[in-house]
């Protein structure tokens, strides 16, 4: 018994590209040789599976950790050419539907006190009229601006390493705003970046001890809508900040999220963000309607 928590959109993408492109590659060579008067595109495509397969199921266990695995046992004996609808099937035949109960369903308090009053007014309503007495829960002792903080020193710092070098080698046009952003990353070290990044394991172990492993918490995603155009640079700061004490926590957490266009702002939607557990993903876009 293994267990894999692949999605089945992500399986077709991967395999269709790699199989298409090795078959690609093997087919010309074999009618050099005069293979293809015996073997077909066909056949070498359901080889590919077969070891493709093979490879996913023998090679790794649980390559995605413990969070939520679906366990699927399979026949290696089927595994032939010739049983490629089997192969299907009966993989993704193993992938269980669970249901979300109102009872995991949380609303973290420490993020969804700071809203302003219209805003809390219609989440609430909106939770009142949908699934009435939903739990609450505080997420961390730690304030929202000191995870936003961060989650942008270690974003930074990725950043630094990774895009800085092009850019300062292609010297883009960017916008003023932005370039004062790369600024900032310039100047975040390597000891701010390992503060961060423990800050973010204490903040991931609180989660792990206050939510259970079935949670699914619901608040909205940013605190208003979306600025209205022309703004200068320091007030679009000032607001991305605000921003980043809501959508930071998935980011840090490692947890899926989704938004869902829900709420009225002063300039527009408001989305409502649905946050799972890891490895939730599915969980969440297989419940997606009883948002």
């Amino acid at each position: 018994m293994y267990e894999l928590s692949v999605p089945k959109f992500i399986f077709d993408i991967v395999f269709s590209k790699i199989s298409k492109a090795i078959s690609a590659i093997l087919f010309p060579l074999l009618s050099k040789v005069g293979f293809t008067s015996v073997i077909s595109k066909q056949h070498i495509f359901s080889l590919i599976k077969k070891y493709f397969n093979k490879f996913l199921i023998s090679e790794i266990e649980n390559p995605f950790g413990t969070g939520v695995p679906v366990p699927f046992e399979i026949d290696e004996s089927k595994l032939s050419t010739s049983n490629d609808i089997y192969i299907r099937s009966h993989f993704f035949n193993n992938f269980k539907e669970i249901l979300i109960e109102q009872k995991n369903i949380l609303i973290p308090t420490d993020i969804v006190d700071d809203l302003d009053h219209n805003i809390k007014s219609q989440f609430y309503d909106y939770c009142e009229y949908k699934f009435k007495n939903l739990k609450k829960v505080r997420l961390s002792n730690y304030k929202k601006s000191e995870l936003a903080d961060c989650f942008r020193i270690i974003q930074g710092y990725e950043i630094k390493l990774n895009i800085l070098p092009w850019i300062d080698k292609y010297n883009p046009k960017i916008s003023t705003e932005i370039n004062s952003r790369f600024k900032m990353a310039k100047n975040i070290t390597k000891n701010m970046y390992d503060d961060a990044v423990n800050l973010r394991k204490k903040f991931i172990s609180e989660l792990d001890q206050n939510l259970p492993v079935e949670s699914i918490l619901i608040f909205p995603t940013t605190p208003f809508s979306a600025p209205i155009k022309g703004q200068s640079d320091d007030d679009l700061s000032e607001l991305r900040k605000k921003v980043m004490e809501f959508t930071c926590i998935g980011g840090l957490s490692s947890r899926p999220q989704i938004s869902i266009p829900k709420f009225k702002g002063s300039t527009g939607p408001i989305g409502l963000s649905v946050l799972g557990n890891k490895y939730a993903d599915e969980i969440i876009l297989n419940n997606i309607n009883l948002f």
